[in-house]
C-alpha cells in the first residue's frame, strides 16, 4: 500500500466513524489490539495487516461504494 492509498483508505475510516459513532478504542478492540497499537497503526497504515483492515471494513459497515472510493 502507497503513501496514496493509505491516506484514501484513512479518510474513508475516518468518515465512516464520525458517522457510526465509533472511537478508535473500540476498533481496537474489535480487531484484537491495544488502543495504542491501534494508534500507532493509523500513524504508519503499512503496519495494518489484510486481515485487520477487513475487519475494520466490516465493523464500519462499508458499503461497496465506500470500498471502491478507499481502494481505486
Amino acid at each position: 500500500m502507497d503513501k496514496k492509498q493509505a491516506k484514501k483508505i484513512l479518510a474513508q475510516i475516518e468518515k465512516k466513524k464520525a458517522l457510526l459513532g465509533i472511537q478508535n478504542r473500540d476498533i481496537a478492540v474489535f480487531i484484537g489490539v491495544c488502543e495504542k497499537t491501534f494508534r500507532e497503526k493509523i500513524r504508519d497504515p503499512e503496519k495494518f495487516s489484510l486481515r485487520e483492515i477487513y475487519q475494520i471494513m466490516h465493523l464500519l459497515r462499508f458499503s461497496e461504494e465506500d470500498k471502491k472510493e478507499a481502494f481505486l
